[in-house]
């Protein structure tokens, strides 16, 4: 018993130690194809925007990394590794032809028609297709599937309870209901109205103000007065 332990643990140890190893040997040879990916792509941009060159060089050998890794950590259903496996693939031989080129041109030798031909309408939109590559891979992962189901059930039960309403509103006595209570809401706004006009207070005009006499006129009433008086 303790020699199998012993033997499995050293099985384990030598996987991860050749994981390792391959690991560095694929990292060491993507930072190669990445100088070749650099100069490459660095002779489509003007001098002044060089740097931007790095964009295709992470989207390339980034991707290509990243597939390696994500196939033992996120890329379970067997679609996702399927286009994984290819596109690892496929990356490498892009990869390679984009070596191939560089070192043809570093030389000061012109590559072959079908390499030129590549180099002038394919090798520009490659990190395009890193991006196409992603995009299919999380189109087919499990959990988009499970929230676009979701998404199609909740639709499904909306659209149940709208017909399900319209169906009720076509009873009679949901249709007597609805009459009721519209019948009663306008007996209770008669009755407001009804009462506020009864109820409103009578407005009298205000009184008309009697005008002051003048000094001539009270001496003139006061004449009046005297001969009356006598």
């Amino acid at each position: 018993m303790l020699r199998e332990t012993l033997k499995q643990d050293q099985q384990r140890a030598a996987r991860a130690i050749t994981a390792t190893l391959a690991a560095a040997i694929v990292a060491l040879g993507a930072a190669y194809t990445a100088v070749h990916n650099y100069n490459l792509f660095a002779r489509y941009l003007p001098d002044n925007q060089q740097i931007f060159a790095l964009i295709p060089v992470v989207a390339l050998e980034g991707s290509l990394l990243l597939l390696l890794i994500a196939q033992f950590t996120w890329l379970v259903a067997p679609a996702q590794r399927i286009i994984a496996a290819a596109a690892s693939w496929l990356l490498f031989g892009l990869l390679a032809i984009h070596t191939l080129i560089d070192s043809w041109l570093q030389t000061g030798s012109q590559p072959p028609d079908w390499l030129a031909l590549y180099a002038n309408f394919a090798l520009p939109i490659t990190p395009v297709l890193t991006t196409a590559i992603w995009k299919l891979i999380i189109d087919a992962d499990p959990a988009r599937a499970r929230a676009r189901a979701r998404a199609t059930l909740e639709a499904a039960i909306e659209q149940a309870q709208h017909e399900a309403t319209l169906a009720a509103l076509d009873r009679a006595e949901i249709t007597a209901a609805i009459q009721a209570h519209t019948d009663a809401v306008a007996q209770a706004a008669a009755q407001r109205i009804r009462g506020s006009g009864s109820g409103s207070p009578k407005i009298t005009p205000p009184p008309t103000p009697r005008p002051k006499a003048s000094p001539a006129m009270n001496g003139v009433v006061s004449a009046q007065a005297g001969h009356s008086g006598a």
